[in-house]
């Protein structure tokens, strides 16, 4: 049990169900906030456990073990043991330990692992902020979740050696994957509470929901599946970074989930906590009392019950263990009850003869489940017995695993296993020659867990195998763990040579490895930003961001985003000298290709700006990220004022949004020029000008709505003798506002809510010439401090009259309570408090007023204030923002931040108070509090998928993010097209699918073990391209096709959808070929989809396309259509398979197999013969290519160029079927009906 702050195991030695025996196995762990959790049993007989950081309080008598105070980064007291021993209690004597939760963070949490009793407790993953939760699934891959405030909560894959970002040694990460110095995250960031994690693999579920992780959020209060794939060696979700799908959800319910389990009825049983920390009673403290006690639910599938007890609590289960069969229990080696496998696995250990040893050899050979081959190859490792043939015996079993032997999830086990027989063995060489070989194995999972081993058992002799690795090594986290490896095995003197070694993979490794251990000086990096290479120019930037004052923000952006009426001027300035700037608006990453950036600019719709430093089309340091929104303001308001029309003697209408180069009137076309900030975005009055020689008291009358400050904008010609009578119950504001024919002063009056707002005529001497109508704002009052505090029964009971709109004016508003400088809604705002885009779909308005106007009532984890004293006497108070090995950095008021120097820290604590101001009751009245209450509960989560049916989206849609568009067919994904790729340097489709969603391109990018690995970049699924347009080389990436921009967006409809983008063909030096437009066109069609190739080429000077096979449209089918695995290749002239129709003419050609039953496949037509019938250059490993340029290199006759004059335009055009039928007759019968 992980009962903060001890580490205790309790057994019942006697079966009564009552504890006996207490054993303190660790103490001093932290507070109960970030403290341990995620215990899991694993294969090789390792406890793994997630701890958070929070810290002990190491003092004498009371002392963590030696790791995790090397996670908090704390000097221990003269003499402390490494492992302080274990203590024994009975129930009499047995004393729960306390410590108070405010007591401060250490300064990183870990994952660690250690044997029975706790001994030899170490560390294997770093960079943790708080880890609620882990689990394993069959082959022995963790997966789990780190709660933050601020950026979301991360999903990771522990692995050993690997940090996480959280107290990195000098560069904090937490969201960015691309960030080398850490490890990168494994699926989407959600902004709520990660609870429990566990890993169901039964069929009591259906086939969805098998194989999969749930991971609870106790904060959106409800359940997620997970479905893993692989990213070369790393584990992550199906969904990439886009939200994962919900399987349970609170729908009001008291379902706020904590830790789960797979019960041993194959149900999931999950443990719910209540809506906060720490008991409440009704009355006195009783337990029947209580009125937040939590739950426990039990989860199966409707049509699979769960098993009866009679069906698990089999008779084997009431005998010593000792004296179950071999078979029994081997049984439970993979039942889903951690206990349960463990035990069977001790026992079978206990059993140490050769017959076992023999067994155990027979028995991996003939595993036939992921579970049973890696519980049975680690139990086989673990076994000794005390005959040395019988161990050599069972040490070759392994090898030959590790060699390929038998699936790659043995061969990974078996390389992962090793390392526990190096120790023991008498012969070694055959295992460490096995391991040499796997370093230079083409499977990336096995390269990786090769390290892994190697650095596990610090083999030294591999040093030079991995950096010659590193040299090349282009998988993310397998280059990771090599640089972690050199760092681990290599003296910092060798190490620091190798910044001079040619090969550019070895000096951003080691450059990596040395800053790591903080052995590289400013002086030094500040030469490597020179370096060739951009990856270690970018790493060199990033240290020098964090050490070097004038450089700790390599990339200045103002304004930094945020929300905009009308346009937004941007600019941007770099801290590196001899260097550009290149930014996209689209989300997309920043390349060599992308726009330079010169002077400010200015937009004037929401953009996503990425902006980052290059040198010689280079990127250097890291990608800065800002998302500026537009508001569209709506066109009218009733929530501020309401016109009364009965008694309104001119035409007028309220409008909102008042901007420069707004309307003025409703006759003229008027404009706003200038406008105060304090008034931009109100509602005002807009009248005709035709009545600006209108005289009267009472000619419009209005109500107002919530407390609003009215502004009445009066003609300066006017003058003051002329000037109405009713314009005197309002004061001179001393603010202006300007129209295109006026000048203007503003009056100013407040009004209270429901006061009727009279307005009368322009001008006592009826006279309408020289002079504009007068124009009224109402500006919403967003403050009004009180005598006392507001009660929140108050609030309550003026909810009824609560506007939302008005509500998010108080959020967002500048002369607010200003909300947003610490949260966040939407993207819009500072993620400093909690972030709130979803808050309405967890709390109701009672909750939220109570966390308003009493911020230290509920104390969320996370949010407490920490002060911290520096030692030159300056003390700060804020929240905890992020934390490496250099800084700390804090949240202050306002939205502001300050980055604190470690080294000059002289003490850090942490109060029980929340950071959020506790004043809130005394700035604003009822009326503005339920406002801004109703705004924070109209906030809810964007509907997520969830297991209940849902209606199917029918039609075409689309669906952008950054740098791709998906597209779905009546909700089905069948695929994406991709405009600006860091690799494939021209645009793409990718992943293509059937309407049924049968994948029938090769997956991008290949999947190692699955797809052939060749020709990644130049074959990404369905693309056009051409190996020499005027001697430039697009096939080969060798020349950018640059997306410039969308001519018409992605639009759907119930039928078809279409887009159509401007692309620049440039050579390698950035000179202008030519230009390209295409139209795509998606529409349905009988078995399947169409998508449409319609292009013209055009440029101001002349171009020509050169003759090679590698011109045109191509497509590389998925691995098991291709010709190799059984697919057909025909064309229209009837010809069959991939020699035959090489190089023949064709209208079109199809290239289809069978998959799941269903016969499948691409078929490509020209639509029709400019410049000429295409010949097609197809090959028997999935390529299929329409070309209509190379007569000689398609064997068609001499050497040939397609000229095109400067000012013509060249138009291709294609169509791509995309097909799915019951039978390839089916597939034949049709491509005749497209011939005829």
């Amino acid at each position: 049990m992980a009962n903060a702050p001890d580490f205790t195991i309790v057994r019942d030695t006697d079966g009564d169900n009552v504890a006996d025996k207490y054993i303190r196995i660790y103490t001093d762990l932290g507070n109960v906030e970030h403290s341990l959790h995620g215990l899991n049993w694993a294969p090789d007989g390792k406890l793994y456990m997630s701890k958070g950081n929070s810290k002990g309080l190491t003092q004498p008598g009371r002392i963590a073990p030696k790791p995790f105070r090397e996670l908090w980064g704390v000097e221990s007291p003269t003499g402390a043991p490494d492992l302080p021993p274990a203590e024994t209690f009975t129930p009499e004597t047995y004393r729960n330990t306390y410590h108070n939760p405010s007591d401060d963070w250490g300064r990183e949490g870990g994952i660690l692992r250690c044997d029975l009793m706790g001994k030899n407790l170490e560390i294997t993953s770093r960079g943790f902020r708080n880890p609620w939760d882990m689990a394993m699934n069959d082959t022995f891959d963790f997966i789990g979740t780190d709660n933050d405030q601020n950026e979301g909560d991360k999903i990771f894959m522990p692995f050993f050696g690997a940090h996480f970002g959280w107290g990195h040694s000098w560069s904090y990460n937490w969201s960015d994957a691309s960030h080398l110095p850490t490890a990168p995250h494994s699926g989407p960031f959600f902004n709520g509470s990660g609870t429990g994690v566990i890993f169901y693999s039964l069929d009591k579920f259906p086939e969805p929901y098998r194989n999969v992780y749930f991971i609870n959020d106790w904060g959106r209060k409800c359940t997620y599946v997970m479905r893993p794939r692989w990213n070369g060696a790393l584990l992550q979700s199906d969904t990439g970074d886009e939200p994962l799908e919900i399987f349970a959800d609170a729908n009001g319910s008291l379902f706020k989930p904590s830790d789960i389990e797979v019960g041993p009825d194959g149900a999931l049983w999950i443990l719910g906590w209540s809506n906060g920390y720490g008991v409440e009673w009704n009355g006195d403290p009783k337990l029947e009392n209580q009125i937040n006690e939590g739950r426990i639910f039990r989860v199966w599938h409707r049509d699979n019950q769960p098993d009866k007890r009679t069906k698990w609590l089999t008779a084997k289960r009431r005998k010593a263990i000792k004296n179950w069969t071999q078979q029994e229990l081997i049984d439970d080696l993979t039942q889903p009850i951690a206990g349960w496998r463990t035990d069977a696995q001790d026992e079978l250990l206990r059993r140490n003869t050769p017959q076992m040893s023999d067994a155990l050899i027979r028995l991996v050979k003939g595993a036939k489940t992921p579970s049973e081959e890696t519980w049975l190859t680690w139990t086989l490792a673990l076994h000794q017995t005390k005959t040395p043939w019988q161990n050599a015996k069972a040490d070759q079993a392994l090898i030959r695993l590790a060699k390929g032997g038998g699936s790659l999830n043995q061969q990974v086990q078996a390389l992962r296993a090793i390392r526990l027989r190096l120790a023991k063995a008498e012969e070694k060489t055959d295992m460490i020659a096995a391991l040499g070989q796997m370093l230079g194995h083409k499977n990336v999972r096995v390269r990786f867990a090769t390290i892994q081993t190697i650095r596990q058992a610090k083999l030294k002799q591999f040093v030079r195998n991995i950096v010659r690795l590193a040299a090349s090594e282009t998988d993310r986290i397998t280059f990771y763990a090599a640089w972690g490896a050199m760092r681990d095995l290599l003296p910092p003197v060798e190490l620091r040579t190798l910044l001079r070694d040619e090969r550019a993979g070895v000096r951003r490794a080691t450059l990596l490895a040395l800053l790591e251990s903080q052995l590289v000086t400013p002086a030094e990096a500040k030469r490597l930003v020179n370096d060739p290479d951009p990856g270690v120019a970018t790493v060199a930037a990033l240290y020098l961001s964090k050490v070097e004052r004038d450089l700790a923000n390599l990339l200045q952006v103002s304004p930094s985003g945020g929300e905009f009426v009308g346009s937004q001027t941007i600019s941007i300035r770099a801290n590196i000298n001899d260097t550009r700037i290149r930014y996209t608006l689209d989300g997309s990453e920043p390349n060599g290709r992308s726009p330079v950036y010169r002077e400010p600019f200015t937009i004037d719709q929401s953009a996503r700006l990425r902006a980052a430093i290059f040198r010689d089309e280079e990127q250097v340091g890291p990608i800065v990220k800002f998302n500026y929104e537009k508001i569209e303001l709506p066109s009218e308001s009733k929530s501020v004022v309401t016109l009364d029309t009965d008694a309104t003697q001119r035409v007028v209408r309220i409008a909102s949004g008042l901007h420069e180069g707004g309307r003025a009137y409703l006759d003229r076309q008027y404009r706003f020029t200038n406008i105060p900030d304090s008034l931009k975005g109100a509602a005002y009055l807009m009248p005709r000008n035709e009545d600006a020689g209108s005289r009267g008291n009472e000619l419009v009358k209005l109500t107002a709505q919530c407390l609003v400050d009215v502004y009445v904008a009066h003609d300066r010609r006017v003058a003051a003798a002329v000037k109405p009578a009713w314009l005197k119950r309002f004061e001179p504001s001393g603010l202006q506002l300007q129209t295109s024919d006026a000048q203007m002063d503003l009056f100013h009056r407040r009004f209270q809510t429901g006061d009727n707002i009279v307005l009368g005529g322009n001008t006592t001497d009826g006279t309408d010439s020289g002079k504009s109508n007068y124009i009224a704002v109402f500006s919403q009052t967003l403050l009004d401090p009180q005598p006392k505090p507001v009660t929140q029964a108050a609030v309550l009971a003026a909810m009824d009259r609560a506007d939302a709109g008005r509500g998010r004016q108080i959020f967002f508003g500048q002369t607010g309570p200003q909300c947003a400088t610490c949260h966040e809604v939407n993207g819009a705002g500072k993620n400093f408090g909690p972030e709130l885009s979803g808050i309405g779909s967890r709390d109701n308005a009672a909750t939220i007023l109570q966390s308003i106007l009493q911020p230290n009532a509920r104390l969320v984890e996370g949010y407490r204030t920490h002060i911290v004293e520096m030692k030159d006497g300056k003390t700060y108070a804020g929240m905890a923002l992020q934390e490496s090995g250099l800084t700390f950095n804090l949240g202050l008021a306002a939205g502001q931040s300050v980055k604190l120097d470690k080294k000059q820290i002289a003490n850090r604590t942490s109060a029980e108070t929340s950071p959020m101001p506790p004043n809130f009751g005394v700035l604003m009245n009822e009326q503005q509090l339920a406002d801004l209450a109703a705004f924070l509960v109209s906030c809810k989560d964007e509907a997520r998928s969830k297991t209940t049916p849902k209606k199917t989206k029918t039609g075409v849609q689309f669906q952008t993010r950054e740098g791709e568009v998906t597209i779905l067919i009546n909700g089905q994904n069948v695929g994406t097209y991709v405009h600006n790729d860091p690799v494939t340097l021209r645009p793409f489709f990718k992943n293509i699918r059937t309407l049924s969603g049968v994948q029938v391109t090769r997956n991008h990018p290949p999947v190692e073990g699955v797809d052939d690995g060749d020709h990644a970049s130049m074959h990404p699924g369905i693309w056009m391209a051409f190996g020499d347009i005027s001697g430039s080389d697009f096939w080969r990436n060798r020349a950018h096709v640059v997306h410039e921009r969308f001519i018409t967006k992605p639009s759907g409809g119930k039928y078809s959808g279409s887009f159509s983008v401007s692309n620049r063909f440039e050579t390698n030096a950035g000179k202008l070929i030519c230009r390209q437009t295409v139209n795509h066109t998606i529409r349905h069609a009988k078995d399947g989809w169409l998508l449409t190739y319609d292009c013209d080429f055009t440029s101001p000077t002349d171009f020509y396309f050169g003759d090679q096979e590698e011109m045109g449209l191509g497509v590389r089918l998925a691995t098991l259509l291709i010709e190799k695995n059984g697919g057909q290749l025909r064309n229209s002239a009837g010809l069959a398979g991939a020699k035959s129709t090489w190089g023949q003419p064709a209208i079109w050609c199809d290239y289809s197999g069978n998959i799941d039953g269903k016969w499948a496949g691409i078929t490509i037509l020209a639509n029709g013969k400019t410049p000429r019938v295409p010949w097609w250059h197809n090959r028997n490993y999935g390529l299929m290519v329409a070309n209509q340029f190379g007569r000689k290199a398609m064997k068609q006759g001499e050497k040939s160029q397609y000229k095109v004059k400067g000012g013509s335009t060249l138009q291709l055009s294609f169509t791509v079927i995309i097909h799915e039928q019951e039978n390839s007759e089916s597939r034949i019968n049709a491509l005749e009906a497209l011939t005829r």
